[in-house]
């Protein structure tokens, strides 16, 4: 499995772990952020968990799950030469832009923005700060901020993720 976010694209180690797992046919690609994999990886199917809260019926967690279970039924079957069926899942959009550039404000009118972004505490609102104020002056704990809610979904998700192969190695243990 590689999970794609803004931190791990550019990292040597991912690239060359998600090579292996391509070359191997085995790969697993979710998306942490709205970003598009590097190149070759950017053609593979991706589970977009980009918006997921943790909701189980959320589009790109039950891409992931299907993934998983494709990859669980492959291995099976080329260990009891079984017939595979497999279903093409088609990954979530992406929708959401970012402006580069920010408008003419006032600092009274972006100290009331960055108090809204604190009053909510949601990523978006973070990330529409960031974008309507670049070089803003509370840029630096928008990205903090950003940074602590990524890794804290990282978590969320790897924990998920290894809860889900426990079980489905659970379930393959006791034949069901």
């Amino acid at each position: 499995m590689v999970i794609w976010s803004h931190d791990s694209v550019g990292s040597q180690w991912v690239m060359s772990e998600a090579t292996v797992g391509m070359e191997r046919k085995n790969i697993v690609p979710v998306l942490l952020d709205k970003i598009i994999p590097p190149i070759p990886f950017n053609v593979i199917q991706s589970a977009d968990l980009s918006t997921w809260s943790g909701d189980l019926n959320h589009e790109g967690f039950t891409q992931l799950l299907a993934s998983i279970q494709k990859h669980c039924k492959v291995e099976m079957a080329k260990k009891s030469s079984e017939p595979i069926v497999e279903t093409q899942v088609e990954p979530a959009p992406l929708t959401q832009s970012y402006s580069l550039f920010s408008s003419t404000t006032s600092t009274d009118e972006e100290a009331k923005a960055w108090k809204e972004v604190l009053t909510s505490n949601l990523k978006k609102e973070y990330k529409n700060y960031l974008a309507t104020y670049p070089n803003g002056k509370h840029r630096k704990k928008a990205l903090q901020k950003l940074r602590q809610l990524r890794r804290k979904k990282q978590l969320l998700i790897a924990t998920l993720i290894i809860g889900v192969l426990t079980t489905l190695i659970v379930l393959k243990k006791l034949g069901v």
